[in-house]
């Protein structure tokens, strides 16, 4: 049912949220929706933003990872596109 995954969806990217906040503070969140987990936030460095992304993406169910995190040290914003093959 739709609503059934939806609601698993949402589960999805709140285990996924709480993960990421351990990992890299609790400046970013993660959306997650069919295979997609979008993370959003800031980070104090471009490598920590890949290095979420990537770690986002070896989740069970995350076939992509879209990453709209800011880099608050001054960075170029870090655009990254992690694909499971």
């Amino acid at each position: 049912m739709p609503g059934d995954r939806r609601l698993e969806d949402e589960a999805l990217g709140d285990a996924l949220t709480a993960f990421a906040r351990r990992v890299a503070g609790d400046g970013v969140s993660v959306s997650y929706r069919d295979g997609v987990a979008e993370v959003r936030g800031a980070v104090a460095s471009a490598t920590r933003a890949r290095a979420l992304a990537d770690l986002i993406g070896g989740h069970d169910g995350v076939a992509r990872v879209v990453s709209a995190v800011r880099i608050i040290a001054g960075e170029a914003p870090a655009e990254h596109v992690h694909e499971v093959t």
